[in-house]
């Protein structure tokens, strides 16, 4: 059985004998890209072209904030990096398997593709 929960997110759940299971994935989506990158605090966006290198920068800032529970600095957070974007992401959907992290750097990788880097962001909180 499959159910989507705002269309945030699918859960996915099993009924085996005597035991239920369940498996919720997030759903990301251009649209919701840039609803995320909207409502983030920056001066500006230094992210370069996605690759490999940058996948991994990003599912590190990941796992600083959703399992090391590390913070960045207001300084660090001021310009938007593939790191603090993961960070940030880190913070807001917490521990994620690397299947989802993945997906997450994949839509706002097509979304760099699309529309390249951000303007700068009014708002510094």
């Amino acid at each position: 059985m499959e159910a989507r929960l705002s269309g945030q997110y699918l859960v996915n759940i099993a009924v085996g004998r005597g035991f239920i299971s369940w498996e919720v994935t997030m759903i990301f989506d251009e649209k919701k890209c840039e609803l995320l990158l909207s409502g983030f605090s920056f001066q500006c966006d230094e992210r370069n072209p996605p690759d490999g290198n940058r996948r991994g920068q990003f599912k590190a800032g990941w796992r600083d904030a959703a399992e090391r529970g590390w913070e960045y600095q207001k300084s660090t957070l001021e310009r938007l990096a593939w790191k603090n974007l993961g960070y940030r992401l880190g913070e807001k959907f917490g521990p994620r398997d690397g299947d989802d992290i993945d997906a997450a750097y994949e839509c706002f990788a097509r979304h760099y593709e699309s529309r390249g880097r951000m303007p700068k962001q009014a708002h510094l909180g």
